[in-house]
């Protein structure tokens, strides 16, 4: 569901930056959830990307109001992760097969994101970060397929070779 969103409008003052980097730090310390995916759904992200970008960093060059944007955004980020990290401390000590459900479920949805067959939606549309996609599944089984099929393979016996030799060296 999250990731078939559609990107809302910009509100351009501080108290807004400060909500946009709490949400996007907590989507930041979550599996399967990209806290930059989460900035561009709010709006944000364009805006706090220029802000940061290594020129305007350098040179130190912002405005008063950009300035405050972004001193409220790093607030609405420390305040969210240390608030957010202690919530879901909370939830893996009291509930924590609940927990690990929904932070599976969450990479799990994350895959229509990564899925490798998919069409374009707008092709209209020449930037590729404004593009929308449906996912859809191959014609035919072609050389694609089977690479694809492939390194989902090796992905996942070195995930299980990982996981035996982490838990053989406790």
């Amino acid at each position: 569901w999250l990731v078939g969103l559609q990107q809302i409008h910009l509100y351009d003052h501080a108290g807004y930056f400060f909500i946009c980097g709490a949400i996007a730090i907590c989507a930041m310390i979550l599996p399967g959830i990209s806290g930059a995916y989460i900035l561009w759904l709010l709006g944000a992200y364009e805006t706090v990307a220029s802000m940061i970008g290594i020129e305007r960093v350098l040179h130190f060059d912002w405005t008063t109001q950009e300035i405050t944007r972004l001193a409220a955004f790093v607030a609405g980020c420390a305040v969210g992760l240390i608030g957010f990290s202690k919530i879901l401390q909370a939830l893996l000590t009291h509930a924590q097969a609940t927990t690990m459900a929904v932070l599976c479920g969450f990479m799990i949805g994350s895959l229509r994101r990564v899925w490798p067959f998919q069409k374009v939606m707008n092709p209209e549309v020449a930037d590729f970060k404004h593009r929308q996609y449906e996912s859809i599944l191959p014609a035919a089984w072609d050389v694609q397929v089977t690479y694809c099929l492939l390194l989902a393979i090796i992905a996942l016996v070195v995930v299980f070779v990982v996981q035996r030799l982490a838990t053989s060296s406790t």
